[in-house]
């Protein structure tokens, strides 16, 4: 039989009664204060923007710092490439000074020597032969034989009047020398300036172009505009009609008669004054070219002061328009 079960508890009412430990949940809902900032401030991520700014801006500078380096390194390098020596300048001016002396030295005697007129075959012929040596090739040298033997011709004095220079780069320097030469012709004292163009090369100075007779005399009309000593040769421009350049080639024909002789007509077509005395044997015209109004004629021209005693000059001028004819402003100068 199952006993019954006694429960103290029921037998002392007394007792104080066990209390249950139970936990109450606090929850505890606070309340959120909203904040007064129209922007919310996170630290975080400012702080991880601040890193990744300061970091941008620190390999942006490297990188403009190296580069301006190296082109300060290129610039520098460049300039110390390009940088004139005091000394090879100082060189430079003395070669090209002893360059020009020994041109106007040469000049000379070649003018001493070409102005005279042997009578013997055989002094013609070293003559000839010195002249040669300093006369580029391509040159035209029949004006070295030109004259006939039975004048006779001798150089009274050659003297140096001024040497003018042209540097251009990668090329020789060019020398435009004028003398002032009196030379005694079948009894008859002339006078005449010439200027020769030469350069210096294997030590010796090479003439490249025929003699340029010019006029002691000082040209009384008004002076245009000097153009550079290299416009002595050929020149650029717009080709002639073959109308307009059968005009031009026969004024100039007409102009150097007049020049040759110093016609007093001279001055009708030409600022420019003639030589003293001479007749014009024959002109060939290299070249005949127009640069806006202005006509620019150049070639070669023979003449004589005395009878069978040819001279041979290059010539360049400049003319213009006049009418039906035309008007040279300027010649070899």
């Amino acid at each position: 039989m199952n006993e019954p079960k006694i429960h103290f508890e029921n037998i002392h009412p007394s007792a104080t009664p066990k209390k249950k430990n139970i936990k109450k949940k606090q929850t505890k809902k606070q309340e959120e204060v909203p904040s007064s900032r129209k922007i919310p401030f996170k630290r975080r991520w400012f702080q991880n923007g601040l890193t990744v700014f300061f970091y941008t801006l620190f390999i942006s500078l490297t990188l403009v710092l190296l580069m301006t380096y190296g082109r300060l390194n290129t610039i520098v390098d460049v300039a110390n490439s390009k940088a004139i020596d005091p000394n090879d300048l100082t060189t430079s001016i003395k070669a090209e000074q002893k360059e020009g002396d020994l041109i106007s030295y040469d000049g000379k005697k070649w003018l001493e020597t070409f102005f005279s007129n042997p009578q013997d075959d055989q002094a013609i012929e070293a003559r000839t032969n010195t002249l040669k040596q300093n006369l580029a090739s391509g040159v035209d040298e029949n004006f070295l034989t030109s004259t006939n033997s039975e004048v006779k011709r001798e150089a009274i004095v050659v003297d140096l009047v001024n040497q003018q220079v042209t540097t251009e780069e990668g090329k020789k320097s060019l020398y435009r020398t004028v003398y002032d030469v009196r030379f005694r012709e079948d009894g008859q004292t002339k006078e005449t300036e010439i200027a020769l163009y030469a350069v210096y090369q294997s030590g010796q100075s090479i003439f490249i172009q025929l003699p340029e007779y010019l006029n002691t005399k000082e040209n009384k009309t008004p002076k245009t505009n000097v153009e550079n000593k290299e416009d002595y040769f050929t020149k650029k421009g717009k080709e002639l009609d073959a109308e307009e350049k059968q005009k031009v080639e026969a004024f100039s024909q007409k102009f150097l008669e007049l020049y040759c002789k110093n016609d007093p007509n001279l001055y009708l077509v030409s600022a420019v004054q003639g030589l003293d005395g001479g007749t014009l044997q024959n002109a060939t015209i290299t070249n005949a070219v127009k640069n806006g109004k202005e006509i620019t004629v150049q070639g070669t021209y023979t003449f004589t002061f005395t009878e069978n005693a040819p001279q041979t000059s290059y010539f360049t001028f400049q003319m213009r328009q006049n009418k039906d004819s035309y008007f040279v402003n300027k010649m070899n100068n």
